[in-house]
């Protein structure tokens, strides 16, 4: 049961393709950890700095989502946040693992935790997510924020992916 419902906001005022390219060299050069490949992410998950990115068109994604979370919950203090991108190539899986993004320290007891995911590119594979009440599924669309409770279990869509699926996902902990 979650306080925080999946909430959705529209910001498509980037340069796309330009981000796709960056992202995709950053991949290449800053893997998911230290074990990689002998890890559990997803093949090709970056690790969770995106956000560090020194890129014009990263920083106003950035700011489009920390705008979002203004509007969501009102003025907040950033206590931990992260940003990766995770892609999944054309005419392969979908790394489809259940998992949250929640973090149980007990220096974040008495934070708001929230998760949310970018589409890069058109895909119908959307994100499907779990809890006691419900299962659901996200109809994604390039260029919207999807942001949840971080404890709320999600996963990608098992399915094929016709066409190559790039999204940036984002759990960050806030302190009101």
């Amino acid at each position: 049961m979650f306080n925080f419902p999946i909430s959705i906001s529209s910001f498509n005022k980037i340069d796309d393709n330009l981000i796709i390219s960056i992202i995709l060299k950053y991949l290449k050069n800053n893997k998911c950890c230290i074990n990689y490949p002998k890890c559990n992410h997803p093949k090709e998950q970056s690790d969770p700095n995106v956000f560090k990115i020194k890129n014009k068109e990263i920083q106003k994604l950035k700011q489009s989502y920390f705008l979002f979370l203004n509007k969501l919950i009102g003025k907040y203090l950033i206590k931990e946040s992260k940003c990766w991108a995770l892609y999944v190539k054309k005419e392969t899986t979908t790394p489809s693992i259940w998992h949250i993004h929640f973090d149980n320290k007990e220096q974040y007891k008495d934070c708001i935790q929230i998760s949310g995911i970018y589409y890069l590119t058109d895909t119908d594979i959307g994100t499907e997510f779990n809890d006691y009440f419900f299962n659901i599924e996200t109809k994604p669309k390039k260029g919207h924020w999807f942001i949840w409770d971080s404890r709320l279990n999600h996963r990608p869509k098992d399915c094929l992916n016709p066409k190559d699926r790039l999204i940036i996902a984002t759990q960050t902990i806030l302190k009101k």
